[in-house]
């Protein structure tokens, strides 16, 4: 039993944030950080549409039909849908009828997504409580409380070293700036650009842009672009 929810529990983190590239799907990701996997999302999606793929046997011990959500505390969560045994769905978007969830921020996932061993990234973050593993429904409590009370030894072996994250948790944001996906620009289809964005989202967790031309105010801007279409300029903040 205890290596059973150990090898499930592992594979439904590697499913959510990596299955799709894992399991043969003709859409492979390639994302490195947060923004990257979101704006990833669509193409995965259609892909399964015409190619519903199974998931891993040790996930059907946790589950064949239902909703596995990534909940990303401070950005737009992904849910994968399940359907007997498949994976038929995923999408950007809350869902309040999850079966099973893990919960990060934007900088723990960047961090995970930038390892070669993802799991022994969570490991650490759910080990230090900065993760989180959740359940709805009696039937799957019961699972999870069972599988957590092998998980932490297990993660205690397979943990590798990760950035803090402690101070892109706390940066401010600016109270004239909103929240922004960076593959909604143009400039993010320069491969340099993309290169430079996404580097300053993993250092700092967050993205915002303004709605007039007066720059943010009142917050921890790291670092500013200034967009000028049009002759209307706006400022796009990663704090």
């Amino acid at each position: 039993m205890q290596k059973r929810f150990i090898i499930a529990f592992g594979i439904m983190f590697i499913f959510l944030a990596y299955g799709v590239s894992a399991l043969g799907c003709p859409v492979k990701p390639t994302a490195k950080t947060t923004s990257a996997l979101l704006a990833e999302i669509p193409s995965i999606n259609d892909a399964l549409k015409t190619c519903p793929m199974e998931i891993p046997s040790q996930m059907k011990k946790l589950i064949t039909n239902g909703v596995f959500l990534l909940e990303i505390t401070d950005n737009d969560d992904i849910s994968a849908t399940i359907n007997q045994g498949n994976l038929t769905e995923v999408k950007i978007g809350d869902s309040s009828s999850y079966n099973y969830k893990i919960s990060v921020s934007s900088c723990q996932l960047d961090n995970i997504l930038s390892k070669q061993n993802p799991v022994g990234a969570f490991a650490a973050y759910y080990l230090s409580g900065k993760a989180n593993l959740g359940a709805k429904g009696f039937v799957n409590k019961i699972k999870l409380w069972i599988g957590k009370m092998f998980l932490k030894p297990a993660l205690n072996k397979v943990k590798v070293a990760v950035d803090d994250c402690t101070n892109s948790t706390n940066a401010k944001e600016p109270k004239n700036c909103y929240a922004t996906y960076m593959a909604g620009y143009s400039e993010y289809s320069d491969p340099q650009v993309k290169e430079i964005w996404d580097q300053r989202f993993a250092e700092t967790g967050h993205i915002c842009q303004t709605q007039t031309a007066e720059k943010p105010k009142d917050g921890d801007c790291k670092y500013l672009y200034e967009q000028i279409k049009n002759n209307d300029k706006k400022w796009v903040c990663w704090y």
